[in-house]
């Protein structure tokens, strides 16, 4: 990124996906472990973590992006939402199995729930790395840009 990275829409989303992802692999680790003490302690920094990253997106940059381009009933953020609609509930199926204490259960029926969340958040992450976070930084310059960082860091 050209205009100023730290402060790109791009730069800063994406900097929260590795952050984010970085968690995800302890947790996925602890599931494959079975030990629910870990997958507890990550679990309580990820799902929190990508809730609110979900957040940043859904209530200040779509609302923007939709706003300047005009694409509210079709369009990347519509098929965005949705994902995030799979995301969440795929992180609330991985929340009970990690609060049953179950270790079996947690071996198991958490390794098909990753693959899952997985399946639906990988490629969400390249969509929106590739195609969305791109073109909200060519929508967006300057200080309207710096706003919209600056909002989304303050939730």
């Amino acid at each position: 990124m050209k205009d100023n990275d730290a402060l790109s829409i791009a730069g800063f989303l994406t900097a929260d996906h590795r952050r984010l992802d970085q968690i995800w692999n302890e947790c996925r680790t602890a599931i494959a472990s079975g030990d629910i003490d870990k997958l507890r302690i990550h679990f309580a920094q990820f799902a929190p973590g990508l809730r609110r990253h979900i957040r940043m997106e859904e209530d200040v940059l779509f609302p923007a992006f939709e706003d300047r381009t005009g694409m509210r009933e079709a369009g990347p953020t519509v098929v965005m939402r949705a994902e995030h609609k799979e995301i969440q509930a795929s992180l609330d199926r991985i929340d009970t199995l990690a609060r049953s204490g179950d270790r079996a259960a947690v071996m198991q029926a958490g390794a098909s729930e990753q693959t899952r969340l997985m399946d639906v958040l990988s490629p969400h992450s390249i969509k929106e790395e590739s195609v969305l976070y791109p073109m909200a930084d060519e929508l967006f310059r300057g200080e309207e840009r710096t706003t919209l960082v600056t909002r989304m860091r303050d939730i």
